[in-house]
C-alpha cells in the first residue's frame, strides 16, 4: 500500500478517535496519543500526511460538514457511522486545498477507505455523496 493511501487510513483512524470521544480541541494530544501508542510503525511521510490532514480538518470542520450535509440526501452529519463521515471529511478537505489532487482521485481514495476501514455499505454511501460533492463542484468549482 502507497504512502499516501497510508496516510489517508491513519487520517481517518485518527479522526474517528477525536469524533468518538467528541475531542475536537486537542488536536496535538491526540496526534502525539495516536503515533505514539496505537500506529507506533508509520513512517513519517505517513505521520507527516496524517498531521496536514488533521490540521486542516480540524480548522475547516464546520465548512467541511455544512459541504457533506448539502450534497447527502437525508442525512445529517450526526446520523452518519463515524468511519464513513471522517473518510468524507478527508475527501471533501482534500477538494478544498488548492494543491490537492484531482477529483476523481479524492472520489476513488475516499472509496477505497471506506471499504478498508467502513462498513459493507460504506462505499456506496461514501460513493453517493461525494457524487453530490462533484455535482456542487461542477457549478461552484469548489465547496465554499
Amino acid at each position: 500500500m502507497g504512502a499516501r493511501r497510508q496516510g489517508r487510513i491513519e487520517t481517518v483512524k485518527l479522526l474517528y478517535q477525536m469524533d468518538m470521544g467528541q475531542r475536537f480541541d486537542d488536536l496535538d494530544w491526540a496526534i502525539s496519543n495516536h503515533f505514539a501508542h496505537i500506529s507506533k510503525e508509520t513512517s513519517a511521510q505517513v505521520r507527516e500526511f496524517a498531521e496536514v490532514h488533521c490540521r486542516g480538518i480540524v480548522a475547516d470542520k464546520v465548512k467541511i460538514d455544512e459541504c457533506i450535509e448539502k450534497s447527502s440526501k437525508n442525512w445529517r452529519i450526526a446520523r452518519m457511522s463515524l468511519v464513513d463521515r471522517n473518510v468524507l471529511r478527508l475527501a471533501v478537505h482534500e477538494l478544498m486545498r488548492p494543491d490537492g489532487p484531482p477529483v476523481d482521485v479524492v472520489l476513488d481514495e475516499a472509496i477505497e477507505v471506506g471499504k478498508t476501514l467502513g462498513s459493507s455499505e460504506s462505499a456506496s454511501f461514501i460513493n453517493g455523496v461525494m457524487e453530490g460533492v462533484r455535482r456542487s463542484l461542477s457549478v461552484n468549482q469548489k465547496p465554499s
